[in-house]
């Protein structure tokens, strides 16, 4: 069974007391996985479901495959999250009573308070075809501003590792999946100010673009 990246960081952390069966991983290399951490390598870790007798334990025997360390998935890991942070982050569990997990990002709590504000709204607030209303008290619950969510998304992509100096300059021709071409206008940590042809001024990660040619 391939479990993610998120699974074998956990199990990677977990002590085996005797209290649960304990879990073992296999490693069968880093693969591009379609829609994953933007088109990146994303490791395969795996747990054999099978038998102690079954053939696809014996095949595994001559296939040489081997039980990972722990301790190596851990590490691996730790990079894992620091190379890919603009994509993803450790995994924790809030009120961890050993407080080896219990490390939140900075920017959760306002991230998660955002996603609980929006699901809250009533359906008929994303009801394109919703007659026109009366606009609500200033007191109501209003819809979140996507311009504001926007700009939060930029602003907790990379809140823990905000420092990073990028490798961009101001002037650097660059190209953005959505964005389309354009000229990095400003830096600020690993943030660019860049200036897209075809949409205008825009803030996103250095880690969201790549450099190009001049238009």
């Amino acid at each position: 069974m391939v479990v993610s990246v998120d699974v074998a960081y956990l199990i990677s952390m977990t002590s085996f007391d005797g209290e649960v069966s304990r879990i073992d991983l296999n490693y069968d290399g880093s693969h591009t996985l379609k829609g994953v951490i933007g088109g990146a390598s994303y490791p395969v870790f795996w747990i054999n479901m099978s038998g102690s007798h079954s053939l696809a334990v014996k095949e595994d025997k001559l296939r040489a495959q081997t039980i990972v360390n722990r301790e190596d998935i851990r590490e691996y890991c730790d990079a894992f999250y620091k190379e890919y942070a603009s994509f993803t982050f450790r995994p924790f569990i809030k009120g961890d009573v050993g407080q080896t997990l219990a490390k939140m990002p900075t920017w959760y709590e306002n991230y998660h308070a955002l996603l609980v504000k929006n699901f809250n709204l009533p359906d008929n607030e994303y009801d394109a075809e919703a007659p026109e209303q009366d606009l609500p008290d200033a007191d109501a619950e209003q819809v979140v501003d996507q311009e504001d969510f926007d700009e939060l998304l930029v602003d907790i992509a990379f809140a823990d590792d905000a420092d990073r100096p990028s490798s961009f300059d101001a002037g650097d021709a660059v190209h953005h999946h959505k964005f389309g071409d354009g000229t990095v206008t400003a830096v600020d940590g690993n943030k660019l100010d860049v200036f897209f042809r075809n949409v205008g001024d825009k803030r996103v990660m250095d880690s969201f673009v790549t450099a190009t040619e001049p238009f």
